[in-house]
C-alpha cells in the first residue's frame, strides 16, 4: 500500500517522531521536523523506494508540503509510467 510505504519511509527520516504517533495526511513536513537537508535525503530515498524519478517539474514546495501532497505526487508519477 502506497500510504503505509510512504509513512514508513517518512518515519525513517523523522527519528524524533514516535512510532506510536500516527502520521496524518494533513500534517506538514516542516511541522514533522523535515528541514532542507532531510528533505533532499527523503527525496532520494523516495525515488529509490518507489523506483521513480521525481522530475524537475514536480520539485515544487506544494508537492512536499504535507504527507498527502507527497502521496498524491508519487501516485501521479506512478500513474504516468
Amino acid at each position: 500500500m502506497l500510504d503505509q510505504r510512504l509513512h514508513d519511509l517518512l518515519r525513517s527520516h523523522l527519528p524524533e517522531v514516535s512510532a506510536r504517533i500516527e502520521l496524518r495526511d494533513d500534517e506538514t513536513l516542516v511541522d514533522l521536523g523535515i528541514d532542507s537537508l532531510r528533505l533532499v535525503e527523503f527525496i532520494i530515498d523516495l525515488e529509490d523506494a518507489f523506483k521513480i524519478s521525481v522530475p524537475e517539474t514536480e520539485m515544487l514546495q506544494t508537492n512536499f508540503s504535507t504527507v498527502a501532497s507527497v502521496s498524491l505526487m508519487v501516485d501521479r508519477i506512478l500513474q504516468g509510467r
